[in-house]
């Protein structure tokens, strides 16, 4: 059943919301921003999207309630938020059983925004009673900043915000590690088992009030940014070996397995790579795979190594899988390989970098990322971008002075690190955690990869993939159109500049631009120059 409501505003005085598709977004008091969101996601095991229907939706007032039931699974419940006063808001949750259901997550979650968050002070009440002093990290942290929350109190500006929790212990992750520009505050607490199983007839029942206090102070609007010279990155396209390339369009960042064959290495033949990332379960079958790789390319440039099991994530904390650790790969690959850079990072999104850092003496860092690992509308998925600023400089200071050589940036997922496999999406759904994204073949995407290489390019970037060769990541359509315009001007110096809502690329030979409407709608214009005869790469 479709969302009855749609998307409707609520306000009360100072006070503003969107409820939309069952959660509230963007609420703002006197214009600023207080959270991004605040919803009751149901997880499964894997992390994915427990799917709900509304059975019934309605906004009176100030006030949202929706009632739901899963579409699958045996649960109903209901969300609600109501606002007070211009100064409090009231939200609920609860869920019940019909029968029993695994779940990783249901509760509430809270997106804080980073603008005018990020570095302030954080007081924690604690259940039980107690408090604790705190702070939104600068930097993007492995690990939860704050956790075992009953009430927290910070600083907006010249605003106070009091948010008060019952009916579970919160704890806060910060979500720029996956390319949300957000701190997360959630239950139940990762350190608690997952899966956890909600019996036949159990419930969930939480609370949650928030309570503004202060006044905006008026700023004057900021200037226009300026534009910054920089050199733009080489681009590439990202190959797992044995899959059929359908594009020639980059050169190669191929992925190689110990299970690759020669026949993998013969479809491929003649192609030009720009680096190489080497998946291995032993050290030996390391050497081996190395060894084989180097026959049919002598002369490669760069390389990383990872041990297969560091495609999943850990906590910071551990446990950690069993058998050779990433380190272990360097001083077998600097014998095999001398002179060749060498890489460190994941294979997978800046998280399991984070949380498993690169050795000091790796020669660059890597990792990739997709836009859709809590969220797949166009809004979050374009908010994404005002997290990989943060995302560039916290992976620069794991490896100071070192290059930073991209892994796939993407909206779709090419692993999922988190559960057992991707979610499977034959209706093409805008959905979490999969590889078949239905904008990928359209002008969204081409827009959205002009945007993370604009971002990428300011940050000093040496190289980014943007799409694979073939597969549901593949580059088709506008995307394949840009990233056409992308190889010309490879390398390229080039005026680069980035705002809120605008990331623009100009070069001799011509540049684009990208815009996000109010909804997070991008659109890509090119910008073409008559005389391109100039030599680019001085």
């Amino acid at each position: 059943m479709a969302d009855a409501v749609g998307s409707v505003v609520l306000r009360c005085g100072k006070l503003q919301a969107a409820a939309v598709a069952g959660e509230l977004r963007c609420l703002t008091f006197d214009g600023a921003e207080i959270l991004r969101g605040l919803n009751a996601p149901l997880r499964d095991e894997n992390w994915g999207v427990v799917e709900i229907e509304t059975v019934l939706e309605e906004a009176i007032g100030h006030s949202y309630r929706r009632r739901f039931r899963g579409k699958d699974a045996p649960v109903e419940g209901s969300f609600s938020v109501e606002m007070t006063d211009e100064r409090e808001l009231r939200a609920h949750f609860s869920l019940k059983a019909h029968e029993a259901v695994l779940l990783n997550r249901a509760g509430f979650t809270l997106l804080h925004p980073i603008e005018g968050v990020a570095g302030s002070c954080l007081t924690l009440r604690h259940p039980g009673g107690g408090s604790t002093q705190a702070a939104f990290p600068l930097k993007i942290a492995p690990a939860q900043p704050a956790m075992n929350i009953a009430g927290m109190e910070h600083a907006i500006g010249s605003l106070s915000v009091d948010i008060r929790f019952e009916g579970d212990v919160f704890e806060m992750e910060d979500q720029r590690n996956w390319s949300d520009a957000s701190f997360k505050t959630y239950c139940r607490p990762l350190a608690l088992p997952r899966p956890f199983v909600l019996e036949r007839g159990q419930s969930v029942d939480q609370s949650i009030v928030i309570r503004i206090s202060g006044e905006v102070a008026k700023v004057e609007a900021f200037p226009r940014a300026e534009a910054e010279r920089v050199r733009l990155p080489q681009v590439l396209l990202a190959h797992d070996a044995g899959s059929l390339p359908v594009t020639k369009a980059a050169p190669l960042l191929l992925r190689v397995f110990p299970e690759t064959t020669e026949d993998d290495f013969a479809g491929i033949e003649g192609m030009p790579v720009g680096g190489v990332e080497v998946v291995f379960d032993a050290v030996s079958d390391l050497q081996a795979t190395v060894l084989r790789l180097v026959e049919h390319y002598p002369k490669l440039d760069r390389l990383t190594a990872l041990p297969r099991p560091y495609l999943k994530s850990y906590q910071p904390e551990g446990p950690w899988p069993e058998g050779p650790r990433p380190t272990d790969a360097l001083p077998v690959l600097r014998r095999l390989l001398p002179g060749i850079a060498l890489g460190g990072g994941s294979l997978t999104h800046f998280t399991e970098a984070n949380r498993c850092p690169p050795a000091s003496d790796a020669d660059f860092i890597t990792f990739g990322n997709s836009a859709i690992v809590h969220a797949a509308d166009s809004r979050s998925i374009t908010q994404t971008l005002g997290a990989l600023p943060d995302i560039f400089a916290s992976a620069a200071a794991l490896l100071p002075a070192k290059p930073l050589h991209l892994g796939l940036f993407s909206i779709g997922m090419r692993s999922n690190p988190y559960g057992d496999g991707l979610a499977a999406n034959p209706q093409g759904r805008y959905m979490t955690m999969t590889n078949e994204d239905p904008r990928q073949k359209t002008d969204y995407a081409a827009a959205y990869a002009a945007a993370v290489l604009a971002l990428a390019a300011k940050a000093g970037c040496a190289s980014i993939a943007l799409a694979m060769t073939s597969g549901p990541l593949a580059a088709a359509g506008p995307l394949a159109s840009f990233l056409q315009f992308a190889q010309q001007t490879a390398a390229a110096t080039a005026d680069v500049i980035v705002e809120p809502d605008k990331w623009s690329v100009m070069t001799r030979r011509g540049g684009y631009s990208v815009t996000a409407d109010a909804k997070g709608d991008l659109s890509l214009i090119y910008h073409f120059v008559e005389d391109a005869t100039a030599d680019e790469s001085q």
